[in-house]
C-alpha cells in the first residue's frame, strides 16, 4: 500500500482526473459536476414544460441552454454539434411515451 504526504496529490487509486492530459484541481472538478447539475435540472424542467408527445424521442441541452430533440442520440448531438456547444457539458436523455408506473 503506497502512503502519500499529501492526500490531495491523487485519488486513493493513484489516478487523477484529467481533461486533455492535464491534471485537474478538486475545485475544477467539483465546478464541473455543478455546471452538470444546472444544465440537467434546466434539462429536466424543459421536457416537464413540453408538450406530451406519443413518441419516444431523445433531448439534449449544451451550455447555451437550448433543448436540442430528435430521434437518437446521435441526431441530437449533431444538432448540439451544429450550435458548436458540445466542447463543454452536454446533457442528454431519452424521453419515452410509456411512463413509468409503479405500483405499492
Amino acid at each position: 500500500m503506497a502512503v502519500r504526504k499529501n492526500i490531495d496529490d491523487a485519488s486513493a487509486s493513484g489516478t487523477v482526473a484529467a481533461v486533455d492530459g492535464a491534471a485537474l484541481e478538486p475545485a475544477q472538478v467539483s465546478a464541473m459536476l455543478a455546471e452538470h447539475a444546472r444544465l440537467w435540472s434546466l434539462l429536466r424542467d424543459a421536457i416537464a414544460a413540453g408538450p406530451a408527445s406519443d413518441e419516444d424521442y431523445w433531448v439534449g441541452m449544451g451550455i447555451d441552454e437550448v433543448v436540442v430533440r430528435g430521434e437518437s442520440a446521435e441526431a441530437v448531438m449533431a444538432g448540439i454539434e451544429s450550435r458548436k456547444m458540445a466542447g463543454d457539458t452536454v446533457v442528454i436523455e431519452f424521453v419515452s411515451s410509456e411512463p413509468q408506473v409503479i405500483v405499492l
